[in-house]
């Protein structure tokens, strides 16, 4: 086994836990979730069916991540998840040092980018040997 196998193990596991974490999120502090995070990006989307629905995807895909099954797969849909995140909250990228009272500092949704970033890499480069797809 080489080191990028290993690196690609870390790799997953990393993203794998983002998402497992921010998918049980949904679940353990839906009311703030729902009343506050996501009307204030998806306006209308902001239903709790939707928000638990969003929860399962992402704990789903967070554990075929991790343990490197149908990786691609779920890194796209991660990936395009992502993408939705950071299109929504391009104007609080954008001003990354901006500081809104009671809100959390912009910079945090600069994270968005590297992550989608490396569901990017992880698309291209594939699961690596340590994984079920073993690629």
């Amino acid at each position: 086994m080489e080191k990028s196998d290993h690196g690609l193990f870390v790799l997953r596991l990393g993203l794998g836990l983002f998402f497992l974490v921010f998918g049980i999120l949904k679940f353990v502090s839906h009311g703030p979730m729902l009343n506050m995070v996501y009307p204030m990006f998806y306006k209308g989307m902001a239903v709790s069916n939707y928000i638990y629905f969003l929860g399962g995807v992402q704990i789903l895909l967070g554990i075929m991540v991790i343990i490197g099954w149908k990786t691609c797969l779920a890194s796209t849909i991660l990936a395009l998840m992502q993408l939705s995140t950071i299109i929504v909250t391009v104007p609080k990228i954008i001003a990354p040092f901006k500081f809104a009272e009671g809100m959390p500092p912009n910079f945090l949704f600069f994270g968005a980018i590297p992550i989608l970033g490396a569901l990017i890499a992880l698309m291209l480069i594939g699961p690596g040997k340590m994984s079920l797809d073993k690629k």
